[in-house]
């Protein structure tokens, strides 16, 4: 049940995340503030790893499949963080989240298209589609309260 409640948890971490970076971002560069949490990350997680005893194995990397697929998501994931951190930068936190929030249509969407797995249904299609037009409708809310 505890799990349940953690992507409530992370939802709260990131928008916490969204609104300290809008005030960061206006006055410092992406590139190098992606290199220093990167940095600060992986201290991080190596602290972690060594206080928690985790298995620290990259030997599933030497299954090629595997490491495609390491790759691409590495890639994919950096390419989605900078486009969020300009979208930061140059627009509001409140707008990149209202339109991140669209999210759940691309993983379904991406989901058939790569791996052909059907997750939809009817249901699901339409709780998608409610969540994309309602991230419209966030936005469009969000940009008829900024204009003067």
């Amino acid at each position: 049940m505890f799990y349940a409640f953690l992507p409530f948890c992370s939802a709260a971490v990131y928008g916490l995340s969204y609104v300290l970076l809008d005030r960061l971002l206006k006055s410092a560069p992406i590139i190098p503030y992606m290199l220093a949490s990167s940095v600060f990350f992986t201290a991080v997680i190596a602290c972690a790893a060594f206080i928690k005893r985790h298995d620290f194995s990259l030997s599933f990397l030497s299954d090629r499949k595997l490491l495609l697929l390491f790759a691409v998501n590495i890639v994919v994931g950096a390419a989605g963080w900078m486009i969020t951190l300009i979208s930061l930068k140059k627009t509001t936190a409140s707008y990149t989240a209202f339109a991140e929030i669209s999210y759940p249509l691309f993983t379904i969407l991406f989901m058939f298209l790569i791996f052909g797995v059907r997750q939809f249904n009817w249901t699901s299609a339409l709780g998608a589609a409610l969540i994309f037009v309602g991230s419209l409708v966030l936005i469009a809310a969000q940009n008829a309260i900024t204009k003067p």
